[in-house]
């Protein structure tokens, strides 16, 4: 239902350092390149723990099925975060969807198949939840462009006027 330490450590040193030289101020290209820049970094220590799985280092930490779904988790909300979402930012994200491709089939490998299907959805709606509950957090790095188009005929309940969708649970 949380992404990891790591994961919310990572995105909110980011988002110090982007306020401390002004976030408001970069260009939204800079803004973009630094969310690639990350994202490639994120894929790059993924993939190196598929490396070292794969060769079965000893003294590894084992990959059980709840760490995997933990890391699925955590690379589908990075992806989701720091993802550019702009037409000039969706030529180069093919690349980063054969990558994000690759780890996720690697840790789904590690995931029994019928726990799999019964834990999607529910990892699909958490996920969903997160995202909207720390869009303003780390507005900066989610970017002004309207994430939840989507989802907009789910959210109908809700008055136009709104800005955010609220998500179903409240936020203590």
């Amino acid at each position: 239902m949380q992404p990891s330490w790591y994961v919310q450590s990572l995105l909110f040193s980011l988002c110090q350092e982007v306020n401390r030289v002004g976030g408001h101020t970069l260009p939204k290209v800079t803004l973009q390149e630094l969310l690639k820049t990350c994202m490639a970094a994120v894929l790059a220590a993924y993939e190196k723990l598929m490396e070292e799985k794969q060769e079965k280092k000893a003294g590894a930490f084992p990959m059980t099925q709840n760490r995997a779904l933990q890391l699925l988790y955590d690379l589908r909300y990075l992806n989701i975060i720091l993802t550019a979402r702009s037409e000039e930012a969706k030529a180069s994200r093919s690349k980063h969807d054969s990558r994000v491709e690759k780890v996720t089939d690697f840790l789904e490998g590690h995931i029994d198949p019928f726990d799999l299907d019964v834990f999607t959805p529910h990892l699909n709606g958490n996920l969903n939840r997160l995202v909207q509950r720390t869009s303003v957090l780390f507005g900066l790095l989610t970017g002004t462009e309207n994430q939840y188009t989507s989802r907009s005929s789910a959210l109908s309940s809700q008055e136009l006027h709104n800005i955010l969708p609220l998500a179903s649970s409240q936020i203590r």
